[in-house]
């Protein structure tokens, strides 16, 4: 048992001198290979797959390339990409400063451009440039090559030096031009690309500097052409007071020098919000900007400017490019120049059914082409917001989150298309008497919405009559209170249905009308005067007769065999049908039809005597007046005076029928005009675009301006 454990124990000991011995070569054999670094010196040095001469090469490294070298075998150098010959003539040893990290700095381009290279090599590939002045930051560097976040570059005293910047915090200034353009560089340097302008009198921030340049948020600029800014006290007391353009000019949205698309016309007056620098900050439409003070006259007086707006209709996003296609289109020509100030196209319409609130919406034909084309020849653009439906707008009024989706959305509409108000034009309503206050409610808080954002708020109504349909539903009194302008559509006093026919707006019918708002207490400064260029001509059957005669008053009716609609109907009539009055019997009219009797209901006919001559509309049709015109001249038609209405009348005979029309020329706009400056209004509205001869606004510009 004794010889057993010597055994094992010398057996033990054995084991343990062996292993120990072992560990020692595995832990020399491991010990980490110190890295260091060599650049290339040759033209290029071969890259092998093994550390031999005769093994397959890999790839190349060129003159100047630095490679850290990971390991040693024989007279080959291990690197990242495979074996390297050792060898003087192909290598140096890089020095490094004992492993700290590398200090960077800053340095700036002197030369017109300098490489950036793919490595420490000038035979490196070029990936790029530094132009001259570009402050490059290095974060390292490789024999001659400095190494920057986009590559290598030379280290010569020829192309860069090293970028001196003040440790201290820059604080930023206002600086206001003063020479008549300045250029606003890409980089500090004269040489660099020029990416914009200033102009003189702008006022710019000032967020850094770099020698003799100056850093704004658009670029650089030469500290040599601006001065500090300081705003000046004693012009302050002009805020609140009105200026008048000298000349036509583009507005400046911001002092740095950015355009906005409306262009400010000679004569138009403006309120002073504000002085800064040479400039003042004014409003046109819903865009605050500023205009240079040598561009304008300084009044002493508060402007009693008006405006002229007219609707222009639109029914579809499509025909929207119609409107500017020709140069003779309103908003290809210069505001100025037509005498129209603000266009209000249809575009906004309420959609959806009542039943289904979900679906209720707003339809958007607006188009921005037509926007910019407006706001670069001076026109506002107030596109009309419009229901007609009563049920409609009634489930929308009443449902909270329809009432909010609606708001939002013609805001919306309004804020993207950068318009300068909006126009509510809902009628017909009255069926429902709740709309009334409901529409207010509404009118109030669309109103709020869109005041947020500088835009001008109108709202039509009609004439004040009996009818609940188109007029009583209108709080008119309360309406005023939440919107800039209330159009009063002061025509349709005679309408399609009409059983007369008339003027669309007669002089007395106009004058009362605006007589009747000021007397419930609109005020006269916020009532704009609507106006016709449309006409409506009217069809007429004139009646005659050497005897008593039963005349239909309505169409789609008969002449029955006997007095009973459940009698045989001998034959369909229309408005203006005549026949030989021969009795009355039980609200009947008996009549001589066909050498026999017919019968006719009191209720779709009149009476009239014999040798009386009477008039009756057959139907009505819109027209423009120089359709009026065309057909006078085709049927040899004739024109007079209606001293009543003030108009010149149309008529002529044609097909058996006479044929009238009330015209919308010089002569009714004039006095027109006259109503709006009698009442002093600040301006008038009119229905619509298209229907007018261009001559008609000759007299609103000089009535009205």
């Amino acid at each position: 048992m004794k010889k057993i454990s010597s055994k094992i124990s010398f057996s033990l000991v054995i084991f343990l001198i062996v292993t120990q011995v072992l560990y020692i070569d595995v832990k020399s054999a491991t010990t980490s290979f110190k890295q260091y670094k060599v650049q290339i010196i040759a033209n290029y040095l071969n890259i092998r797959s093994s550390a031999s001469t005769s093994a397959k090469i890999v790839g190349k490294y060129t003159k100047g390339t630095v490679v850290t070298v990971i390991g040693k075998s024989g007279s080959f150098l291990k690197t990242s990409k495979g074996y390297i010959y050792n060898s003087p003539n192909y290598l140096k040893t890089v020095s490094t400063n004992s492993g700290a990290s590398f200090k960077q700095y800053k340095v700036q381009v002197i030369a017109n451009y300098i490489y950036i290279r793919s490595s420490a090599s000038t035979s490196a590939k070029i990936v790029g440039k530094y132009t001259k002045g570009t402050v490059v930051t290095v974060t390292g560097k490789s024999g001659s090559f400095l190494k920057t976040s986009k590559g290598y570059i030379y280290n010569s005293s020829s192309y860069i030096k090293n970028y001196i910047q003040s440790t201290s915090t820059f604080t930023s200034y206002k600086a206001v031009v003063t020479a008549s353009t300045l250029n606003i560089r890409q980089a500090p340097s004269t040489t660099a690309a020029i990416v914009g302008k200033y102009y003189k009198g702008n006022i710019i921030a000032i967020i850094g500097k770099s020698g003799t340049f100056l850093k704004t948020n658009k670029g650089y600029v030469s500290s040599q052409y601006v001065a500090k800014y300081t705003p000046s006290r004693e012009e302050n007391p002009l805020v609140g007071r009105f200026i008048r353009l000298k000349e036509d000019v583009t507005m400046f949205k911001t002092l740095d020098g950015t355009l906005d698309d409306r262009l400010l016309l000679a004569n138009e007056s403006f309120k002073i919000l504000g002085i800064e620098g040479d400039f003042y900050k004014i409003i046109k439409g819903s865009s605050i900007g500023y205009v240079h003070k040598d561009k304008v006259d300084l009044l002493d007086n508060i402007p009693n400017d008006k405006f002229t707006l007219a609707w222009q209709y639109i029914y579809d996003k499509s025909r929207n490019s119609r409107t500017y296609d020709e140069d003779t289109d309103y908003i290809n020509i210069k505001s100025s120049q037509t005498g129209l100030d603000v266009v209000s196209p249809t575009w906004f319409d309420m959609t959806g059914d009542y039943r289904n609130v979900s679906s209720i919406d707003v339809i958007d034909n607006a188009d921005p082409e037509y926007i910019k084309r407006a706001h670069n020849n001076g026109y506002e653009v107030w596109p009309r917001f419009v229901e007609f439906d009563a049920d409609r707008a009634y489930a929308m009024f009443t449902n909270a989150t329809v009432r909010k989706k609606v708001i939002s959305k013609v805001v919306s509409l309004a804020r993207s298309y950068n318009v300068d108000g909006i126009n509510i034009d809902f009628e017909a309503l009255g069926t429902i008497s709740a709309n009334k206050d409901l529409f207010t409610a509404f009118v109030r808080d669309l109103s709020a919405e869109l005041k947020k954002y500088n835009m001008v708020v109108s709202v039509d109504v009609v004439r004040i009559s009996t009818s609940q349909t188109w007029s009583k539903w209108y709080d008119r009194q309360a309406l005023i209170n939440y919107v800039d302008y209330m159009i009063l559509m002061a025509y349709d006093e005679h309408v399609a249905s009409s059983t007369t026919a008339g003027s669309v707006g007669s002089y007395p019918w106009v004058k009362d009308s605006i007589e009747e708002l000021i007397e419930i207490g609109i005020p006269k400064e916020k009532l704009v005067l609507g106006v016709p260029f449309y006409l409506r001509l009217y069809k007429l059957k004139v009646v005659n007769n050497p005897y008593d005669s039963v005349v239909f008053t309505k169409a789609n009716y008969y002449v029955y065999s006997s007095n009973s609609t459940s009698s045989t109907k001998l034959q369909p009539a229309n408005i203006g049908d005549s026949y030989k009055l021969l009795g009355e019997s039980s609200n009947w009219y008996k009549v001589e039809f066909n050498g026999g009797i017919g019968y006719i209901p009191m209720t779709v006919s009149i009476k009239v005597p014999a040798n009386t001559i009477k008039e009756f509309v057959v139907s009505s049709s819109a027209i423009s007046t120089n359709t009026a015109m065309n057909y006078m001249q085709q049927y040899g038609g004739r024109m007079f005076f209606d001293s009543k209405a003030q108009q010149n009348v149309v008529t002529y005979n044609a097909d058996g029928y006479k044929y009238i029309v009330w015209l919308e020329d010089n002569t009714s706009m004039g006095w027109r005009m006259d109503l709006a400056n009698q009442f002093d209004l600040p301006g008038i509205g009119a229905w619509s675009l298209g229907w007018e001869d261009r001559s008609i606004w000759d007299v609103i510009k000089e009535k009205i301006k």
